[in-house]
């Protein structure tokens, strides 16, 4: 049988590809058992869903009512600067793309590389 999760947990699972409550507590940082206490009130507080909407750049209405476009562009897609360089867009779909642990992989070895620079 599938997990279940309270409406905005699940929309958080649906925009990272996860469906365990280590790997939401993770994307989120917060404890596990916080993400548990989150699904059982069937809420998140608000400033934790604000501080998600803005990281990820998808639509705070979307995430708390899951109605109108995911993301904040007026396409369906999230938008670029002009500047980005071909290197960084790259970079940039390579990381959504990533599953969590990849994710996790590109940030260490980006600030790794930043510090050398």
């Amino acid at each position: 049988m599938k997990k279940t999760f309270p409406p905005i947990l699940a929309r958080i699972c649906e925009h990272l590809n996860l469906n365990k409550n280590q790997d939401i507590a993770s994307a989120l940082g917060v404890a596990q058992p916080t993400v548990i206490n989150w699904g059982e009130r069937n809420d998140i507080p608000l400033d934790r869903a604000v501080e998600f909407s803005k990281r990820e750049r998808i639509s705070l209405d979307w995430l708390i009512t899951g109605e109108g476009p995911k993301y904040k562009s007026e396409g369906l897609t999230p938008t670029i600067p002009a500047t980005t360089s071909p290197d960084e867009t790259a970079l940039l779909d390579a990381y959504r793309a990533a599953d969590e642990a990849g994710r996790a992989a590109l940030l260490i070895t980006a600030k790794a590389m930043a510090r050398k620079a």
